[in-house]
């Protein structure tokens, strides 16, 4: 069945979700705290004073980064030069590189025919931040089919937290260039003015977003959603769309399948998607054909920034337009843990930081048997089928998992995550995706320190500065949560962030879920001429037919 071009009616209290009025948007509401509070002690990243500050220990001293929008906990390793350019052409043949129009089974409208698709391939962040990651010829551990997956799952953490975690980028360590691989969608239909520069229909820069998926999942699920939002109010403001496969994931899974090795450190994809804007974002005025499946390193316009956590600030509190863009980071789950380290290490490179439902909150007594949990689902999940039909007609008849996706969702994930042989298969082994579960390396609640140092600092910044005239730089994420059943950030931590809005008709996977309401938020986001610091009313605006 073919859906609406149109965003759903709704009552000024409820939202339609899949033909049902379900629930409601409802805003999160500004937590007063006292005055006076003790301590919250965090065995991994230091405590939180009694102003909200989180105090670092041995980490970078806060003193050295009072006022200077880099992180005081050191997450993100600098990015070194990579070893090599382009993976070998037998990797590259495997996987579809041809451009095509990707929404024309979501809806017939014009505004989206003239959108495209292409496929292209850059180098991963070198080196990886744990050893094991990458390998010269990769072995994965085989397990007896008898062995229970709880000790399966505690076996792959164990191997993880064997890994060696590398502080410092050394110029000795031997392992391969792993590679990215990324969906480019673009509209050529913007007019460029007589200085090539493009512009929106209101005269404006236009948008390019980047987007990072959830773990076990691919780039190209987030084109229901990406439809829908070309077709919103904010559609006309959007030139451009990078969605990132994760190394071990989707095609990057495919492409780098004879040196992953098992372990992985969620750090690394925030330091691939860094390395991306950094060094492999093409200019903007390169489009269609002329843009190489591999795309070429480009120089660093700042090279400091290749630092990352220990890099520079510039002078200025307001976003940078990085090679004449105005960037906007979109990231789901895992995809919203990683965009917010990136964003919390250099925070100057983006315009918005949209974070859906992302694994962002503090450290707490139940995430390693929820880690473990987790990954014992991915090791236990079923991962191969006679064909493409047979595994569409099972992920229907899942009503707990597949069969609460959009239709267009799970249509793209038979196409994207699954690949074929003799029979299919998902392209991210399950060992992978497992090893992701496991997070063995804090960085769930690395991230969600480094944004509430970043928070304390803007917002001391702004006090002593009284000159400045840009919104506070904390004021550019926004926080998109699941239900309270299901969402990852608990009541109590929803608050923290400075605009949040809580999706009570959608579980954790809002993408894959609710991808037309998601589109709604994020165009009134993308749209909003005011930053408010915490939304305070109901969210009972009328969705209007486009």
């Amino acid at each position: 069945m073919e859906t609406s071009s149109a965003f759903p009616s709704r009552s000024m209290d409820a939202i339609l979700c899949n033909g049902h009025l379900t629930g409601t948007f409802t805003s999160v509401k500004r937590i007063q705290r006292s005055k006076i509070r003790r301590p919250v002690k965090n065995r991994i990243c230091g405590e939180e004073g009694d102003d909200g500050r989180i105090l670092w220990g041995n980490m970078r001293h806060p003193s050295e980064n009072q006022l200077s929008h880099r992180p005081s906990i050191l997450s993100l390793i600098p990015l070194a030069p990579i070893v090599q350019a382009a993976p070998p052409a037998e990797a590259l043949a495997q996987i579809q590189t041809l451009t095509s129009h990707p929404f024309t089974d979501i809806s017939s409208d014009t505004r989206l025919a003239c959108w495209t698709r292409s496929t292209h391939v850059f180098p991963a962040a070198f080196p990886r931040s744990i050893s094991g990651s990458a390998v010269h010829q990769a072995v994965l551990p085989t397990y007896l089919r008898s062995l229970d997956r709880v000790a399966i799952a505690r076996d792959i953490r164990a191997r993880n937290m064997a890994g060696e975690m590398r502080t410092e980028v050394d110029k000795t360590v031997n392992e391969p260039q792993l590679f990215m691989t990324a969906a480019r969608y673009v509209n050529p239909a913007f007019e460029s003015d007589a200085t090539g520069k493009h512009h929106s229909s209101d005269g404006e820069i236009p948008i390019t977003l980047i987007l990072t998926h959830a773990n076990g999942f691919h780039k190209e699920t987030w084109e229901p959603s990406l439809a829908h939002l070309i077709l919103s109010p904010a559609g006309r403001k959007i030139k451009e769309i990078w969605s990132l496969d994760c190394v071990n994931q989707g095609d990057g899974a495919v492409l780098n399948r004879q040196n992953l090795g098992l372990n992985f450190d969620w750090a690394d994809q925030a330091r691939d998607l860094l390395q991306f804007v950094l060094s492999y974002l093409p200019d903007e005025n390169v489009t269609g054909p002329s843009l190489p499946v591999v795309l070429p390193r480009l120089e660093c316009p700042n090279p400091e920034f290749l630092q990352l956590d220990r890099s520079s600030p510039p002078n200025t509190d307001e976003p940078l337009y990085w090679r004449h863009r105005k960037l906007k980071l979109i990231g789901h789950s895992f995809g919203g843990c990683a965009s917010m380290l990136a964003a919390t290490s250099i925070p100057e490179l983006f315009h918005d930081v949209i974070l859906v439902d992302p694994a962002v909150r503090p450290k707490h007594d139940t995430e390693i048997a929820t880690a473990t949990r987790l990954a014992g689902s991915a090791v236990s999940r079923h991962d191969q089928w006679q064909n493409r039909t047979t595994a569409f007609s099972k992920f229907q008849k899942n009503p707990f998992f597949y069969g609460r996706w959009d239709p267009h969702v799970l249509n793209r994930y038979v196409e994207h995550a699954l690949e074929s042989s003799r029979s299919v298969k998902l392209k991210c082994n399950k060992l992978h995706e497992a090893s992701v579960f496991t997070q063995c390396h804090n960085r769930v609640s690395e991230s969600y320190y480094r944004f509430l140092n970043l928070l304390h600092e803007d917002r001391l910044n702004h006090r002593l500065d009284r000159s400045s005239r840009g919104s506070p730089l904390s004021h550019r994420f926004f926080v998109i949560l699941a239900n309270h059943m299901e969402s990852i950030i608990p009541k109590e931590i929803a608050s923290r962030f400075p605009s949040a809005v809580r999706m009570n008709c959608s579980g954790h996977l809002i993408v894959q879920e609710t991808p037309v309401e998601l589109a709604f938020l994020i165009s009134e986001r993308l749209t909003a001429s005011n930053r408010p610091a915490y939304i305070e009313q109901e969210l009972t605006y009328l969705l209007s037919k486009l």
